[in-house]
């Protein structure tokens, strides 16, 4: 049976939300006017707080709910199953001696990107280049640009963090490196941050927005609700998509970059486990993209 996806489920009924609230709009007047008293501040307080209780509760099953979507599911057993095999193995020599070879394409790669952005050689810096002063780069006959990032190069190299033994097998999150770092985190704290001033800006407006029902049928009442219900339909549509997304991307990627770095790993050792089950469920890393 096929699981029900809660995004999909969530975006006919904000759509919806969304309709009838337009419709039941044009049947009123609405104005808007702040007035500084407490039944502003209370209504403002009680929306910020009804906004953000909704990120909290419905961020968590989001994010639970995509760690078993199959695409991610497997990477995860794979990436698990290799760091575990390191392990078992007490391979951490040749670990140390793979992760400073890696260290060295990474970082050469690194160069070779930054000089080609101003259609420099590699090999004509590490000969011509590397180590000169300041003012040996600038007597040259290279361009503005290529002076500058060669100055720059000399004096400061590249923006780069050593991939350790430790941060392959115990998929780290706090270790600060290139392209491989779980986002996932600071992506979440960032939007809550977010989603907490633009619910207290919400909150606001919607407390300074009176409605007068033109027919006196109460339909004023019921315009009100349908706007803070819309409102906070929008607010579970967003939490739920965003935390699918901290799963499914950023924790994604990070998993992907560790899996890679441990089939690289296994390959120079020439080495394979023998759970042949696990084996054969690995996913394919150009499927994987």
């Amino acid at each position: 049976m096929k699981k029900l996806n809660i995004s999909s489920l969530l975006a006919p009924i904000v759509t919806v939300l969304i309709a009838v609230t337009l419709i039941l709009i044009l049947f009123t007047t609405i104005s808007a006017e702040i007035q500084l008293d407490r039944a502003f501040w209370t209504t403002t307080a009680v929306g910020t707080l009804l906004s953000f209780l909704i990120y909290i509760i419905w961020l968590p099953p989001a994010k639970a709910k995509a760690t078993e979507v199959p695409k991610f599911k497997n990477l995860k057993a794979a990436y698990d199953n290799d760091a575990n095999l390191i392990i078992s193995s007490q391979k951490f020599k040749e670990l140390k001696s793979f992760c400073e070879e890696k260290n060295k394409e990474r970082k050469k790669q690194l160069y070779m990107t930054k000089l080609a952005a101003v259609a420099l050689d590699y090999n004509d810096y590490l000969k011509n280049y590397q180590n000169k002063s300041r003012g040996e780069i600038l007597s040259t006959n290279l361009t503005k640009k290529q002076k500058q990032l060669l100055i720059k190069l000399n004096e400061h190299g590249v923006n780069y963090v050593d991939i350790q033994p430790e941060n392959i097998v115990s998929a780290n999150s706090h270790v600060k490196l290139k392209k491989l770092k779980n986002t996932e985190n600071i992506a979440q704290v960032l939007f809550m941050i977010g989603k907490i001033i633009t619910s207290l800006a919400i909150a606001t407006f919607l407390a300074s927005i009176f409605v007068t029902g033109k027919d006196g049928v109460g339909i004023a009442e019921v315009t009100q609700l349908f706007l803070w219900a819309t409102t906070m339909g929008m607010n579970i549509f967003s939490a739920t998509s965003f935390g699918r997304k901290l799963v499914l991307t950023n924790r994604f990627n990070y998993y992907y970059e560790l899996y890679l770095l441990c089939e690289e790993f296994n390959s120079y050792c020439n080495y394979k486990s023998e759970n042949q089950e696990v084996e054969n469920e690995k996913p394919n890393a150009e499927e994987m993209v």
